[in-house]
């Protein structure tokens, strides 16, 4: 394995705390505000074209007759199928190209591919779109957290990765609210049409106004322009405590994630008799405004706490994973207003972690790995959040159904949720102390 060098780094840096403000640099001006919101728009797209799945879902159960089990294939193995597969490929060739160019290219496959699941006749038809679909959001989210990190400082980047990952309840809500319009107006297949094609449009904008930004410029390390070996990179990385166990807890939460968004809105459903366009209002609400809330403020919190203690980088998170677990339970067997604002509570704190298990992870890693580093966190969170959660519901409410009847299947099948969020807050909480000594200043290989 290659060494790690540091000739080039001047020797107070070497002990200087990596969250101390006064080792940060200077970014660029209000560019950098527009690179971020335009990055923004692409994730929020990145989530309609992934999140609009849930919303048809009621009607392609009915129309192709899907079983759960069928529909859980579609929501998550289709996905994170070649989402997985190719994110560290599309990682380690971002970390040697021009990432505008390969989110620009990311970005107008996925949207075309979306338009196109609209010809789907069959499950295997479906199937194999959503897996072309996953394979051009595989391209997106690695080079954006990469370019972000090159235009913020890392005491601001918890921050803009925080604003960054809005994407996720906004483009959530917009399915919710706009698809359930939509289906219920116009039919899923025009539905796959409508929030398809418009990510065409913003792809010719991105490759008109977005620039390129040298690695490593918003940092106080010089950056190699000769790349090491993937392989020893990855060592780097799986080598890092805090990097592993980030990325174990945010497989975590984000199986929770997942699971919760792809299958309320059929839970709403099912066990509340309520109308589509009335469920997705509903979950517009709990994921778009109580996500939003706490993405917003998971960010900007961890941010400022943990400037005197880098520990907060997992206190924080684990115990509003903790705290989720209770009122997700209470969410699912409340009545319908209560639960209501038991699943508000609890996707704000669920969605306040993303901010800094993103903004850790950009931290742990050498500017010149940055978007591999986001690609093996996001394997974990594509196995365990997008592959595995909506699948493992769907196959259990099928077996639950037989046992607790077709309405209450899927409730029993969604208790699994709480357990994973305790689990992923208690392995953050109990592992505090070890953040600090890997929170180095970065060096590259």
């Amino acid at each position: 394995m290659a060494q790690l060098t540091a000739q080039n780094v001047p020797v107070e840096l070497e002990t200087q705390s990596d969250c101390d403000p006064s080792t940060m640099t200077a970014s660029p001006g209000a560019y950098r505000y527009y690179v971020l919101i335009l990055l923004l728009a692409v994730y929020c797209f990145s989530y309609v074209d992934r999140q609009i799945i849930a919303v048809v879902s009621p009607q392609l159960k009915a129309e192709l007759g899907l079983s759960d089990s069928a529909l859980g294939a579609i929501k998550g193995l289709a996905f994170s199928l070649f989402y997985t597969t190719m994110a560290v490929p599309l990682a380690i060739l971002s970390d040697r190209w021009h990432r505008v160019k390969l989110i620009t290219i990311a970005l107008s496959l996925w949207s075309l591919m979306t338009a196109l699941s609209s010809i789907a006749q069959s499950f295997v038809h479906l199937f194999l779109i959503r897996c072309a679909v996953g394979i051009g959001e595989a391209g997106g989210n690695p080079p954006s957290h990469s370019l972000i990190s090159d235009y913020f400082r890392k005491n601001e980047r918890a921050t803009a990765l925080g604003i960054f990952q809005m994407g996720v309840p906004l483009g959530t809500t917009i399915s919710f609210l706009g698809g359930g319009w939509l289906v219920a107006t116009l039919g899923w297949r025009a539905t796959f049409i409508a929030v398809g094609m418009p990510g065409l449009l913003l792809a010719a904008l991105l490759a008109l106004t977005l620039r390129e930004r040298p690695r490593g410029a918003s940092d106080d390390l010089p950056v190699s322009q000769v790349h090491g070996r993937w392989q020893d990179q990855v060592r780097l990385l799986l080598g890092m405590r805090s990097f592993v166990l980030v990325a174990i807890a945010g497989g975590l939460q984000a199986f929770c994630g997942y699971a919760l968004m792809m299958w309320l809105l059929d839970f709403t459903i099912r066990s509340h008799g309520i109308s589509l366009t009335d469920a997705s209002l509903a979950m517009a609400l709990v994921t778009g405004i109580g996500g939003g809330l706490g993405t917003l403020a998971g960010g900007i919190t961890v941010d400022r706490l943990s400037r005197r203690d880098c520990g907060n980088y997992f206190l924080i998170p684990g115990l509003a994973l903790i705290a989720s677990a209770p009122l997700l339970l209470a969410g699912l067997w409340a009545q319908p207003t209560m639960g209501l604002y038991c699943l508000f509570a609890a996707f704000t704190l669920l969605f306040g972690c993303m901010g800094p298990f993103y903004g850790l992870v950009q931290m742990l890693a050498p500017a010149n790995c940055r978007a591999l580093a986001v690609a093996i966190f996001s394997l974990s969170l594509s196995i365990l959040g997008a592959g595995l959660g909506p699948f493992l519901i769907g196959v259990l409410s099928d077996i639950l159904q037989g046992v607790a009847g077709s309405n209450s299947g899927l409730k029993w099948a969604l208790c699994v949720v709480p357990a994973a969020a305790l689990a992923g807050g208690l392995l953050l909480a109990f592992n505090r102390r070890i953040v600090s000594g890997d929170l180095k200043p970065a060096s590259h290989i």
